[in-house]
């Protein structure tokens, strides 16, 4: 296309020329930029490329100067174009293709001067060889004309992007409106048919109510006697008094006044049968009887015991004998009055029977605790509540339930930390003291699932402490006062049975930051927990004696949510993190010792390589997952097969599983758990 001009065909308008000459550069340009894309040309070949895309420039600017005077456009295509909206479009086309083709051909230089470069490092020859390049490399047309029509060109592939824009912006705001619209009309429409409903079930219920009032004076007419209009109230009611009091003179009574009043006899007889008269004796069930009202006599109440009573024991029946015999003389010669023992409802011991439940053990265990919570309190009990520490006692204390050590897969830094900080010093008391003297609050925080709650219970099981396991339902109650009086009994039976520890579990929804759109209860509960904690700095490695040692121990998964008071409380804040290569292997050795496998020492590598990530709780359910393929293989023939036939676990069932089993810890949620022990604690792997 290096000598071809462009040929506008007759008969043509304005637009179709334009149209012909975009369609003419636009192919041309295609097969060039295809041509341009292959990597492996060299520089002759660019060289041909610069040309090609050169000219095709100088071909299109050839045809639209052919254009302009054909049609005898004065002052150019585009103040003649601005009126037309086709026109302008496709004027605007032509100066996106010549920035496209003015880029090209820049790349194709670009591309020419990077060969040029690397043949003249590479051979000593290379000056000699660019100089017939540099005399066959074609010039640039004017740098600034040509950054001028490229940046006209961006300025319009600007515009239309705004406009397109701003285009969809306007649809968005239609198909809004539309739908508000509807959504309206939905309402309305609704609102109507709820309306006609409740005006047809009006109808329906006026319309019963109507036709009732309508049956209703028709009843009452039915067999009502006639009464003369001079008898009223006063004159009818000595007759009725002596009806009722001598029945044998009815009968003259009741015709004496039906003769002088006129009446018909048809109401005389329904006078006569409504009032019980006639020749015979009357009916009893027409007789006027005076009932009797048959009440208890109301008794004053006697000072007698609520045990006591036989309603309150659980007793059979009731015995009015014991209720004689404890009278005011006898409460006053016998002075207080003593309950019988105590024996247990019909239902509670059905119940015991049915579930096969030892009562005596229960009772023998019950009584065990209370007497021991008797021997805690002593004499002075400081303003605790007994039923507090028997609720706590009941439901916190956690008993024979060992964790040791080597339950725990790593951690090595956590467990030497909670060794020195804890076990030591409560196994050797005499040993940490003064500066020594241990620590009296330990926070455990990291993302969830790694152990936090298991090394809680190890340190107690291997320091020989007493462990209270709380949480924010174990204190919060609903009655006020009563999550005071439970935290003030923690504390105190925790000093009574000490050595022991309090471990909180999710502190972060007890002791949250403090602002002033809190609850007054939650404000109360924390200001008591926090006084609590502080009294135990008294009892706390002051104190040679090894009963007075308390540790609060707290795990949390949101370390940044806890108070700042709360914080300052715990002396060393210690950092359980995702377990590493060497913990996940162990772990995963572990669980697998009692589940047939066929699992070498290189795919526990392999299956440790592919859960990084993941948390100790994932990696237990992995295994879970994985060691349920053998189960989900056998389908229906699982409820035949025998235990010893099924296959054993492989590393394709891990697989598997991973595809249901995910990590639950995010990278962002754990960056956030590094930075923070950055800042405020000590990391524990």
């Amino acid at each position: 296309m290096g000598n071809d001009k462009f040929i506008i065909p007759a008969n043509f308008t304005l637009l179709q020329s334009l149209q012909l000459l975009y369609s003419i550069v636009a192919s041309q340009c295609e097969n060039y930029e295809k041509q341009a894309a292959n990597l492996e040309l060299n520089i002759n070949d660019l060289v041909k490329l610069y040309r090609l895309f050169d000219n095709l420039l100088q071909y299109m600017n050839d045809g639209l100067s052919r254009i302009e005077k054909s049609y005898k456009l004065q002052g150019g295509l585009r103040e003649n174009t601005s009126n037309d909206k086709d026109l302008k479009r496709k004027f605007e086309d032509l100066q996106l293709l010549g920035q496209d083709i003015r880029l090209s051909r820049r790349e194709c230089n670009n591309r020419i001067g990077v060969l040029e470069n690397i043949r003249n490092n590479q051979s000593i020859f290379g000056k000699f060889r660019s100089r017939s390049t540099k005399r066959c490399k074609p010039k640039f047309e004017d740098e600034k004309q040509e950054n001028t029509a490229i940046e006209a060109a961006e300025n319009v592939r600007r515009e239309r992007r705004d406009k397109e824009l701003r285009k969809l912006e306007k649809e968005k705001q239609r198909q809004l409106e539309l739908d508000a619209q509807k959504e309206k009309e939905i309402e309305l429409f609704l609102k109507q048919q709820l309306e006609a409903e409740y005006l047809e079930k009006e109808s329906k219920r006026d319309a019963i109510t109507a036709s009732k009032r309508k049956s209703m004076p028709e009843r009452k007419a039915v067999g009502s006697p006639t009464l003369p209009q001079q008898s009223t109230f006063t004159s009818r009611r000595p007759d009725r008094h002596s009806m009722y009091v001598n029945g044998g003179s009815i009968q003259r009574t009741t015709g004496k006044s039906s003769e002088e009043s006129g009446l018909r006899p048809a109401a005389s007889v329904a006078r006569s049968s409504s009032t019980g008269g006639g020749s015979g004796a009357p009916k009893k069930r027409y007789e006027y009887v005076k009932p009797v009202i048959r009440r208890q006599p109301i008794r004053s109440p006697r000072a007698t015991s609520r045990v006591a009573s036989p309603e309150i024991v659980g007793t059979d029946g009731f015995k009015p004998v014991v209720r004689r015999e404890r009278n005011s003389n006898s409460l006053r010669r016998n002075g207080t009055p003593q309950s019988p023992p105590m024996s247990s409802p019909p239902l509670v011991a059905a119940g015991r029977e049915k579930f096969g439940t030892d009562s005596s053990d229960e009772d023998a265990s019950d009584d065990k605790s209370d007497s021991s919570i008797d021997n805690y309190m002593g004499s002075s009990v400081n303003g605790v509540d007994p039923i507090a520490c028997r609720q706590i006692m009941k439901e916190i204390v956690i008993q024979d339930e060992e964790v040791r050590w080597d339950d725990i897969a790593g951690l090595r830094n956590a467990k030497n930390s909670l060794k020195e900080t804890v076990v030591y010093p409560f196994l050797r008391p005499d040993l940490f003291k003064g500066l020594r003297e241990p620590i009296r609050g330990m926070l455990l925080f990291g993302p969830p699932g790694t152990g936090k709650t298991m090394i809680a219970k190890a340190v107690a099981t291997e320091s020989k402490s007493t462990f209270f396991s709380i949480s924010a339902s174990s204190l919060l109650s609903k009655y006020m006062g009563e999550s005071e009086k439970l935290v003030r009994a923690l504390f105190y039976m925790a000093k009574k049975m000490a050595p022991s520890i309090i471990f909180i579990d999710e502190i972060d929804s007890l002791l949250t930051a403090r602002s002033d759109n809190e609850n007054e209860s939650s404000r109360r509960v924390k200001t008591e927990l926090l006084i609590q904690w502080s009294s135990l700095s008294s009892s706390t490695g002051n104190d040679v004696n090894a009963d007075t040692r308390v540790l609060v121990l707290a795990a949390t998964n949101l370390p940044w949510a806890i108070d700042e008071a709360a914080r300052r409380r715990f002396s060393r804040r210690l950092y359980i993190p995702l377990p590493e290569f060497e913990t996940r292997l162990h772990h995963l050795k572990k669980l697998m010792s009692k589940q047939n496998n066929h699992l070498s020492e290189i795919d526990f590598e392999v299956i440790a390589e592919m859960t990084e990530g993941f948390s100790g709780s994932d990696i237990t359910a992995l295994a879970k997952e994985a060691a349920m393929e053998p189960i989900r293989d056998l389908g229906d023939r699982l409820v035949d097969a025998e235990f010893s036939k099924i296959r054993p676990v492989t590393v394709k069932d891990f697989e598997k599983a991973m595809l249901t089993v995910k990590m639950s810890v995010s990278p962002a949620s754990l960056q956030q758990y590094q930075d923070w022990a950055a800042g405020f604690g000590s990391t524990g792997a």
